[in-house]
């Protein structure tokens, strides 16, 4: 979930267990995931610090492996390139403006989310899962979650564009 090339250490995610047991109000971070309670749950998010989470810039026809968790790709039919970034707080406030992502939606999830991009416009959010056509915001972009053994599968790294 966070991306990481690595697997945990069994260790480490047992001392990551005990600590949420003791102190199960606090935030935890382990593989690069934020754990953080939210009401009566658990909720585990992609960690961003540092350098942030990556930016590439997809022609009509490319792909890409974003963050190490999703695959990218921007329909050959499209008429622009397009740049994709973490949606981030602000994008996050502008999609629930357009009623396009529910208000559920914990706000660390969101900004850690794929975006597709134009300049500073917000074009939307890429269709999850890779199915084909359009998608809610009229862009032919879509995005299949992978995990970081299937990510390697696929050849390249994270900012590794391809036709």
């Amino acid at each position: 979930m966070g991306g990481g090339e690595t697997p945990l250490r069994l260790a480490k995610l047992e001392t990551l267990l005990a600590a949420v047991e003791e102190t199960p109000d606090k935030v935890h971070t382990l593989g690069r995931c934020r754990l953080e309670p939210i009401s009566e749950r658990l909720g585990i998010f992609r960690e961003v610090r540092g350098r942030g989470l990556p930016v590439a810039r997809l022609l009509p026809g490319e792909r890409t492996l974003w963050d190490n968790r999703f695959r990218i790709e921007l329909g050959a039919n499209e008429p622009e390139p397009i740049t994709v970034r973490a949606l981030g707080e602000s994008g996050l406030r502008e999609l629930r403006d357009r009623s396009a992502l529910p208000s559920s939606l914990p706000r660390l999830a969101g900004w850690t989310l794929p975006s597709c991009w134009r300049g500073e416009v917000l074009l939307g959010l890429p269709m999850l899962g890779g199915g084909h056509g359009r998608e809610a915001f009229g862009l032919d972009c879509r995005a299949i979650f992978v995990s970081a053994g299937k990510a390697s599968e696929g050849g390249g790294t994270a900012n590794q564009v391809s036709r």
